[in-house]
């Protein structure tokens, strides 16, 4: 009897339209592209996703390579994350920063503004790590910036680029170019 129960779970495990998404590491079998990449994703960032519901409302994004970045954005020498989304309701795209200790996720851009990144960041083509340290003074900013940890550098090429930073309470945008 088990050899009949196997084939009957594999198809309705396999089926498209049968098998739900169940969060941002899992996938649907027609969608091979992008079951590679959230392969990639780190377990503990599948884990956060699940248990705080954020796959109801935005999922992964992979119209950029890399469509996530680690890094100690909050300065308590624990890795972070900071993944690419788009708002499953509005298609708007952003960043969901999750802090590894604090078990907290912070929505930038996908449908909350961010200063002058608006709400939606579609706009952006590029983006990386920026080590935490001293920042050059921008001509676009009055202050000198001292990253307590790593920031993102999110920039339209060609066009514009800023840092955005954690400051302690939440993240703040730094213009760098124009």
């Amino acid at each position: 009897r088990p050899a009949l129960v196997t084939p009957l779970l594999l198809f309705c495990l396999c089926s498209p339209g049968i098998a739900a998404e169940r969060g941002w590491c899992e996938y649907r079998q027609e969608a091979p592209a992008e079951s590679a990449m959230r392969a990639n994703l780190p377990r503990w960032v599948c884990n956060f996703a699940t248990d705080h519901a954020l796959q109801k409302q935005y999922e992964p994004s992979f119209h950029l390579n890399p469509f996530f970045i680690l890094g100690d954005f909050d300065g308590d020498h624990q890795t972070d994350a900071a993944i690419l989304v788009k708002n499953a309701a509005t298609g708007q795209i952003g960043i969901v920063v999750i802090h590894r200790t604090a078990k907290r996720a912070y929505v930038l851009g996908a449908g909350r503004s961010m200063n002058n990144g608006g709400p939606d960041f579609a706009w952006m083509d590029n983006w990386t790590l920026y080590p935490k340290g001293a920042v050059k003074r921008s001509p676009w900013e009055k202050h000198t910036l001292q990253l307590r940890g790593d920031a993102l550098w999110v920039a339209k090429a060609e066009s514009a680029s800023a840092l955005l930073y954690w400051n302690g309470r939440d993240y703040a945008w730094h213009q760098e170019s124009d």
